[in-house]
């Protein structure tokens, strides 16, 4: 939920934001979408230097052994199979053995993070022609590929799957079956219908004009500091305007004194 929450609770303050400032909300969601999955990326990489938000057991040749991860007991006949394929030895029933995972925050950093970054870069990015485009595939991308890597990734602690449809009794951190549904698979599905439902309106609603602005950045930025500029400029010249006009009274007024100094020495 966190990242989800995140999600609604930016829209909340970004839409805030943008009517007290007078931004188009979708041109600024837009700008912001296309550079959002870099930081998550690095995002997951810390997750994943941390040793945390790790996946579920795997015998996988690259799957790894997190030293803060959950323990099993060496009763549990699932684990003594996967011990066994993995080359862990078992000394005492009475062992907790940490089993190799998934190591998903890898996998997130790949897909919700610079494979969406790529799509968005090189693709969505030069081809805008509606507004709300690029936060409309950031949201699919993400809620795809986050639906996705969930079935990889250990459901959160206390929650387990909310809804398994399939075995309803299998250990959360195995992969069991595809119909068991964990609270992020269902947020994130939530997330690719509306984000579905929100790019067919605004590329009917929000087309982008010819002869307009791709995005807002350039135009309106340019606008306000070319207003200040020239409000600087009429302050700079009205001050520099005042000193010249002191300045051509003062040599005006030496020129007479020194005329009529030569003069009175002439007429001597």
């Amino acid at each position: 939920m966190s990242y989800h929450g995140g999600f609604i609770g930016l829209i909340v303050a970004s839409v805030i934001w943008c009517k007290i400032h007078k931004w188009n909300w979708f041109d600024w969601a837009d700008l912001i979408a296309v550079s959002v999955p870099l930081g998550y990326t690095f995002g997951r990489l810390g997750n994943f230097i941390n040793g945390e938000l790790w996946g579920k057991v795997s015998t996988v040749p690259w799957a790894m052994v997190f030293p803060n991860a959950e323990r099993f007991s060496a009763k549990e006949q699932w684990v003594q199979e996967i011990a066994r394929k993995v080359g862990i030895r078992i000394v005492s029933m009475n062992d907790m053995v940490n089993l190799p995972r998934h190591p998903s925050q890898l996998y997130e950093a790949l897909l919700e993070g610079i494979v969406l970054w790529l799509i968005l870069w090189f693709f969505v990015r030069p081809r805008r022609s509606f507004r709300g485009q690029g936060v409309a595939v950031y949201s699919l991308g993400y809620g795809i590929a986050r639906f996705f890597v969930e079935y990889f990734r250990e459901p959160d602690s206390g929650l387990g799957y909310i809804l398994a449809l399939g075995d309803p009794d299998a250990p959360t951190a195995l992969f069991a079956s595809p119909f068991n549904f964990s609270m992020g698979q269902i947020l994130s599905f939530i997330m690719i219908v509306g984000a579905l439902i929100f790019l067919f309106y605004a590329r009917k609603h929000f087309k982008i004009k010819p002869g307009e602005p791709i995005f807002i950045d350039a135009s309106r930025v340019g606008k306000v500091d070319n207003s200040a500029r020239v409000k600087s400029q009429g302050n700079t010249d009205g001050t520099s305007g005042g000193n010249n006009a002191r300045s051509t009274k003062y040599d005006a007024s030496s020129a007479r004194k020194l005329r009529k100094k030569i003069k009175s020495g002439g007429e001597r």
